[in-house]
């Protein structure tokens, strides 16, 4: 996104390139190519050029190299036991986040969140994940989400009579 305007160049010297004016959500301007389809930059940022041409009141367009921002995935036990190593990612490829590693006794793994406070997860374990940031070289954290291994004991009192409550168990 952005403008820039063009500007003069001299077919006998060199030419300082004025600065880049463009962004681009999810990447890091690498530099200048004459090709639109260049993967690897030509020319660096606000450097001083050769002539690109020998024809005078010719047009020739630079064309801005993009490269994808990284990121780090750390996880976070959240009351959980063990460890898990980080997960690097690139921005605009989607990754398989890595399996859980973490225990908690009397607990189920459910997955990841963004908080710590999470009581339902926004990932699952093993899930694709995509663009968790834009941003160049942070680390995101993601909070294993726990649920508790409880459950209900209902009485019956199956032709008797009176009441009890249920009971929680684990």
């Amino acid at each position: 996104t952005g403008s820039m305007s063009g500007q003069g160049a001299s077919l006998d010297g060199s030419t300082s390139l004025n600065p880049n004016s463009f962004s681009r959500t999810g990447y890091t301007f690498a530099g200048w190519a004459t090709s639109a389809s260049a993967t690897s930059p030509k020319y660096t940022d606000a450097s001083s050029i050769p002539a690109l041409t020998s024809e005078l009141g010719a047009s020739v367009t630079l064309y801005a190299v993009w490269k994808p921002n990284t990121y780090t995935i750390k996880f976070d036990a959240n009351g959980g036991t063990g460890s898990m190593g980080d997960q690097s990612a690139t921005y605009d490829k989607a990754a398989a986040l890595s399996a859980n590693k973490f225990s908690r006794d009397g607990y189920k793994f459910m997955g990841w969140s963004k908080t710590s406070s999470a009581t339902s997860s926004d990932y699952a374990g093993g899930a694709s994940v995509k663009n968790l940031t834009a941003d160049n070289g942070v680390t995101i954290t993601l909070y294993a989400v726990w649920a508790s291994n409880t459950y209900t004991i209902s009485f019956s009192a199956n032709g008797g009579t009176g009441s009890m409550s249920g009971q929680g168990a684990s």
